[in-house]
């Protein structure tokens, strides 16, 4: 019930790691995945040869007050300041409100809950596509909306 929660909301409900593999974007900005975002612990730049070259955490700026969070290069710095010929930026963070179900906000917990209680009510029925309609108003404000 979490997993299918937090793949409906696109979150991280409990701090997990990733690695992020994405093109490199047109601007020195960028919108990190599966808010809300807790750290960055490193970011690369990965060459068409496999070459790796770290960007040091001094050289980028990380918003986490945001939904998404945010990682933007500092003034002055530029992608190819790094590696030449580069095709994929790699970025590990944290993401998630905390280490304990506790951190996450009730109306989530709930939606867990009540979901839980779905599929064991209907465990001899097919899973549903459709996300039940109380769970879905529970989890409508934790939606990211894209324009």
């Amino acid at each position: 019930a979490r997993h299918r929660i937090e793949n409906w909301l696109s979150r991280s409900l409990i701090n997990r790691a990733y690695i992020w593999r994405t093109c490199v974007p047109v601007d020195n900005f960028l919108c990190l995945p599966r808010p809300p975002l807790v750290s960055v612990s490193r970011l690369s730049l990965i060459g068409e040869n496999d070459q790796a070259v770290d960007i040091p955490g001094t050289d980028y700026r990380v918003t986490t007050r945001r939904t998404p969070g945010e990682l933007s290069l500092v003034s002055g710095k530029y992608w190819p300041d790094y590696l030449e010929g580069f095709s994929t930026l790699e970025i590990e963070f944290v993401a998630g409100y905390g280490l304990q179900a506790q951190d996450i906000p009730e109306p989530v917990r709930q939606a867990v809950r009540l979901l839980l209680v779905q599929y064991y009510e209907f465990r001899e029925a097919r899973p549903d596509t459709d996300m039940p309609s109380m769970v879905r108003a529970l989890l409508q404000p934790y939606q990211q909306v894209r324009l």
